[in-house]
């Protein structure tokens, strides 16, 4: 390899490069997970990639630091537009592979910080039940949920 490598004039990181067995182990690969996953939908085992846990964690780390009590002077409007780019964004990118189990962790996550957001803003009010739910939020104030969709599949020409 060392050799091909050479005649391509390309340069391999050997610290890095890691020789994997497959389909007995996974790898990290541009934000994802590659391996052997069971889809959500159907229930069967697939060879393909989805989210990693650090890129999970990532936008989970992003929507704390926007929603964060530095930010109770904004409007719900505002922060709701603020939040929406980037979890439209991160739902683009990660959008092929089961995908559901990573999408329900970062609503989730949405959820509980806008909802923080909002009781440090107006200073402890009591949060109602309709809170938990994201069809409400969605409707109330715009905050996007994602959710699998084929639209956001890339479409490629054979």
């Amino acid at each position: 390899m060392r050799d091909m490598m050479r005649r391509l004039k390309l340069a391999v990181n050997e610290t890095k490069t890691h020789v994997r067995e497959l389909p007995g182990e996974t790898f990290d690969f541009l934000g994802y997970t590659f391996g052997r996953h069971r889809s959500a939908r159907t229930g069967r085992w697939m060879f393909c990639g989805k989210p990693s846990k650090k890129r999970i964690a990532r936008v989970c780390e992003k929507i704390s630091a926007m929603t964060g009590r530095n930010r109770t002077l904004l409007s719900p409007a505002e922060m709701v537009a603020d939040l929406n780019p980037v979890l439209r964004g991160w739902a683009g990118y990660f959008c092929l592979g089961p995908v559901s189990d990573a999408y329900r962790e970062i609503n989730s996550h949405t959820r509980y910080r806008f909802r923080k957001w909002w009781r440090a803003k107006h200073k402890g009010v009591i949060v109602s039940p309709c809170w938990y739910w994201s069809p409400w939020l969605e409707r109330k104030f715009g905050l996007l949920q994602l959710k699998w969709d084929a639209i956001r599949l890339p479409h490629a020409k054979a």
